[in-house]
């Protein structure tokens, strides 16, 4: 059980933004999967107490994966896209799947993964303050500053529809995957989605992922976008290097059996936002595609 100062430490830090701290709570563990795990439920998690009444308003951070597979168009964007007019309608039917006790806000553009994984802890929770608008005349923004993954058009694209949902008195509740809303919420989206990005038939271009809290989304998202590069492309080999004590880059070597051309994909992963038990099971799901074992480099660095 984690011990309660550091649990104290952990969420001190990250309501500060400060991921220099987080990073050496980590390095000063001897467990420091912990400490992930501690970030990465601390982080996407917010309360505010309102003025006037003794109540406090909960939200949450939550991401909705989006593939589009091989040879279509991408849905992501950096930006507001004024000229689409789906966006209202997608946040229609996400607020009537969360439910009606639930205050729903939602961006009106679709981040790629690259976007979202640039985020550290501390940028987690600035992004669910500006959203639940907690923070004046400051909006969504993000770090376009790091490693930029590379995997061509040809593969599957992932990116994540991204929102917030805010409740009074008690923490807001994410439904769980398996409802029968969640085929219904798919067909509508799909659809939409198919008509901004201009596909005539987008229930066989598009794979959605059920809407959950952000750190579980991008570790589902992540996993469906390994199984959909699979479906069409032989894993050969895979290696694993860390940039920094949070930061993990992946390159894996595809083969495309009609052509048996050879691709190179370099992805990274952020261990704050899927937990290192998440890290461990993506680099297992890749493993076992590939003829030849991958291998970790320098793991000293993660530690």
């Amino acid at each position: 059980m984690p011990e309660l100062a550091s649990l104290l430490e952990v969420a001190d830090a990250v309501a500060r933004a400060d991921d220099q701290s987080l990073m050496g709570l980590v390095k000063a563990s001897p467990k420091p999967e912990d400490v992930f795990r501690q970030i990465r439920q601390s982080a996407p998690f917010t309360s505010h107490p309102i003025q006037g009444v003794n109540y406090y308003e909960h939200s949450v951070l939550w991401l909705m994966p989006v593939i589009t597979r091989s040879s279509y168009p991408s849905v992501a964007c950096a930006q507001s896209n004024p000229a689409s007019s789906q966006g209202p309608h997608i946040a229609a039917w996400l607020r009537e799947w969360f439910g009606p006790e639930n205050q729903l806000k939602c961006l009106d553009f679709i981040p790629s993964y690259d976007l979202l994984m640039a985020m550290t802890p501390g940028a987690i929770r600035g992004t669910l303050e500006a959203l639940v608008n907690r923070l004046p005349n400051e909006g969504v923004q993000f770090n376009l500053l790091e490693p930029q993954d590379s995997a061509p058009a040809i593969l599957p694209d992932l990116a994540f529809i991204m929102g917030s949902i805010s409740r009074l008195v008690t923490a807001p509740k994410i439904p769980q995957a398996g409802r029968s809303q969640d085929v219904h919420l798919w067909q509508r989206v799909s659809s939409a989605i198919g008509l901004w990005i201009d596909i005539p038939r987008p229930e066989s271009a598009i794979v959605l992922g059920t809407p959950s809290v952000f750190g579980d989304a991008m570790l589902e998202g992540l996993l469906m976008w390994v199984r959909e590069t699979t479906l069409q492309h032989e894993g050969i080999e895979w290696t694993a290097h860390p940039v920094d004590s949070d930061l993990v880059g992946i390159e894996w070597i595809v083969r495309n059996p009609v052509s048996n051309d050879t691709i190179q994909i370099v992805r990274h992963i952020r261990i704050s936002q899927i937990g290192a038990e998440g890290l461990d099971l993506i680099l297992k799901t890749i493993d076992s595609s590939c003829s030849l074992t991958g291998v970790m480099k320098n793991p000293a660095l993660l530690s």
